[in-house]
C-alpha cells in the first residue's frame, strides 16, 4: 500500500490535491468564514495553484519513462517559480509604505474582469493593484502571500525530487 502511495504517480497525485486544497482554503476558509476580500495578486496565485494541480495530476495520469519524468519535473518547477514570482511580487508590495506603491484606488478582480481588457486584467493581476499592498492576515508572523510563498517552493521541490529524479 505504501509504495502506491509514495510512487511517482502516488506523489503527483498526492501534489495535485495539496495545490487544490490550497485553493479551496483560501476561498471557503478566507473568504466565506474570515470575509477577506483577496486582490488580483491572490486571483493569480490561485490560478498558478489551479495550472500547478493540473500538471501534476497530468504528471500522475501520463508519468512516461525517465525522460518523461525529467520533463514533467522541469515543468513543474518553472510553474511554481512563476507562482512564487507571484508571492514575490506580493510580499514586495506589502513591504512598501503606506502610499507608495499606489496612490489611486483601484477595482476588484470582478470588475476588473467585467471593465477591462483580457490583457489588461492579466497585467494587473500580475503586477498588483492598490489593494495588492495592504497585510489582511497573518500567522506565525507570514502573511498569505508568505505561506503562498512556502507552498510554491515545497511544489517545485516535490515536482522535481519526484519527477525528474526518480526512476
Amino acid at each position: 500500500m505504501l509504495s502506491v502511495i509514495f510512487s511517482r504517480r502516488g506523489c503527483n497525485l498526492i501534489a495535485a490535491v495539496g495545490c487544490l486544497t490550497s485553493i479551496a482554503i483560501a476561498y471557503f476558509y478566507m473568504e466565506n468564514r474570515l470575509y477577506l476580500v483577496p486582490c488580483p495578486l491572490c486571483y493569480a496565485q490561485r490560478f498558478a495553484f489551479g495550472f500547478l494541480a493540473l500538471f501534476f495530476l497530468l504528471a500522475a495520469l501520463f508519468p512516461g519513462g525517465q525522460r518523461g519524468g525529467k520533463i514533467h519535473g522541469i515543468w513543474l518547477f518553472l510553474l511554481s517559480c512563476g507562482g512564487a514570482a507571484l508571492s514575490i511580487r506580493h510580499l514586495y508590495l506589502q513591504s512598501l509604505p503606506k502610499g507608495v506603491a499606489h496612490t489611486s484606488c483601484g477595482q476588484d478582480f470582478y470588475s476588473l474582469v467585467e471593465n477591462t481588457p483580457l490583457a489588461q486584467t492579466v497585467l494587473t493581476m500580475i503586477t498588483g493593484s492598490s489593494d495588492c499592498g495592504t497585510v489582511q492576515w497573518v500567522k506565525f508572523g507570514l502573511s498569505i502571500p508568505g505561506w503562498a510563498l512556502l507552498a510554491f517552493i515545497a511544489c517545485a521541490f516535490w515536482g522535481l525530487i519526484h519527477n525528474a529524479f526518480r526512476d
